[in-house]
């Protein structure tokens, strides 16, 4: 059996961090710069559409565009988003209980746990080890992202070559490649022509439409669909998000063939060999 996990919101909650993470952005960048804060964030929403990911790592060197910044100014900005960064995904970017235990169980048994992600393959294993659940993954499918900056070519491409040579599976996609193409659930299925396939997420539409329609067994992650009303209001005002993508993104148009309202609920659908019933 191949277990296919969608990352953010499935994981963990995305939004509480990278709402907390983006408002120290634009506090911290609208005082060094001396820019009224919703300068600041108009050109976030521009820079986040231009890319189509609220993960993009060179959000200094776009803002460039928006507003002047000094060579001094980018190294001490640099320094401070990155400070910022670090402490609140300290504090705030933590998995869902139980979810350790989950992917802990299913690579102990002859499953194979794939991550799938829109998120670039840079982001994507940093967060995977910061989160310490990367050693649980068999394979990574993921954004291929932008070309990085001169100065961290290197660094990327190590990353890259890491990934290549641990996993069993590393597929980078094109942008017209990532969910909800269908593209990524192909190449999955095709490794892996023989074995069953589960695809886990929180998105009807991005997560479970497309793996459904090539025959992907789909549970839904419904415990990752409720956002803090004040991380909502902060995607509503730095990212290129509306209150109707929001909504649609945790509305049932699309029926999954299962539903877990908490994470330790994915072993009760998943049928391992030698697993305890933790539910009778």
């Amino acid at each position: 059996m191949i277990v296919v996990f969608d990352i953010d919101n499935t994981l963990y909650d995305f939004a509480s961090p990278f709402a907390k993470s983006t408002r120290s952005f634009v506090h911290v960048t609208a005082k060094e710069l001396d820019t009224p804060e919703d300068r600041i964030a108009e050109a976030l929403k521009v820079i986040f559409a231009r890319h189509k990911t609220l993960e993009y790592q060179f959000l200094l060197q776009d803002l460039s565009e928006f507003v002047s910044i000094s060579d001094e100014q980018m190294i001490r900005l640099a320094k401070l988003v990155s400070i910022a960064a670090r402490r609140v995904h300290r504090i705030r970017r933590k998995l869902y209980p139980d979810i350790q235990n989950v992917l802990r169980t299913i690579s102990q048994s002859d499953a194979s746990c794939i991550a799938f992600s829109n998120a670039p393959y840079y982001q994507l294993a940093l967060k995977l080890q910061r989160l310490k659940v990367a050693r649980y993954f068999d394979g990574i499918v993921c954004f291929r992202g932008v070309d990085p900056i001169p100065s961290a070519v290197e660094k990327y491409q190590a990353v890259r070559n890491n990934l290549v040579s641990q996993k069993r599976l590393f597929k980078m996609l094109s942008e017209d490649e990532v969910k909800p193409s269908p593209k990524g659930f192909e190449i999955i299925r095709d490794c892996f022509p023989e074995a069953p396939l589960v695809m886990i997420g929180d998105s009807l539409e991005t997560d479970l439409r497309p793996a459904k329609s090539l025959g992907f067994a789909t549970l839904w992650a419904r415990y990752g669909t409720t956002v803090d009303e004040g991380d909502l209001a902060t995607l509503l005002e730095y990212t290129p998000w509306k209150d109707d993508k929001i909504i649609q993104h945790a509305q049932q148009s699309f029926v999954p063939d299962y539903v877990v309202d908490r994470p330790l609920e994915i072993l009760k659908h998943l049928d391992l060999p030698g697993q305890i019933d933790l539910f009778h």
